[in-house]
């Protein structure tokens, strides 16, 4: 989190429409939803949303997201709790965009 830039906001909704107009695309993770993360072509600027535990991505937050993803599970695994799931999209991210 030393190199990461991270940013505080008191309303997000707001907060993602500004990044849409300075060009983010907002990948908002949801269990069982779209794509795989992992199977994703990342590039350009990206923006990780994630949800609150247990109850996830609010459907507000949702649509104000370009893409709702997963991370792949193997049978019998629901869920992550959501600092796992941000370090695993945080590394696949990064592994997307220094493969690019």
């Amino acid at each position: 989190l030393e190199t990461i830039p991270l940013v505080r906001v008191n309303n997000l909704s707001r907060a993602l429409e500004q990044l849409a107009a300075m060009g983010f695309w907002r990948h908002g993770l949801a269990a069982g939803e779209g794509e795989a993360l992992s199977a994703m072509s990342l590039t350009g600027r990206i923006a990780l949303v994630l949800g609150a535990e247990g109850d996830g991505l609010r459907q507000l937050t949702q649509r104000n997201c370009d893409s709702l993803v997963h991370l792949p599970m193997v049978p019998g695994v629901e869920s992550l709790n959501v600092s796992a799931t941000a370090a695993i999209a945080l590394f696949l991210t990064f592994q997307a965009l220094t493969a690019s």
